[in-house]
């Protein structure tokens, strides 16, 4: 079985500057993708199979996602007869 790649996204915050006192929400999941990459951890890029490329921003050494500032991602691999991933997410570029 063919295995698939995501991103997931935790150790969130509402504030960048934020002092953690536990270990912050859970994020987004990202995913199946065909890549991930990041330069230096000052721009993180995601591509779908279907070519699509979506940027996440950085803040500092956290990533921005939905007015959400998250400390640690993971990516990982998946195949079709593991146990669903949960909150996955397509996204879907902003009409102009």
């Amino acid at each position: 079985m063919e295995e698939k790649l995501y991103l997931r996204l935790y150790h969130g915050r509402l504030d960048a500057g934020a002092e953690m006192e536990g270990w912050g929400s859970e994020g987004p999941v990202f995913g199946p993708l065909a890549y991930v990459h990041a330069a230096y951890l000052s721009t993180m890029q995601i591509g779908f199979p279907d070519g699509e490329r979506v940027e996440l921003p950085v803040n500092g050494d956290l990533i921005e996602w939905d007015g959400v500032y998250y400390g640690d991602f993971e990516v990982f691999t998946r195949n079709d007869a593991m146990a669903p991933v949960r909150r996955v997410q397509r996204v879907r570029r902003k009409e102009s």
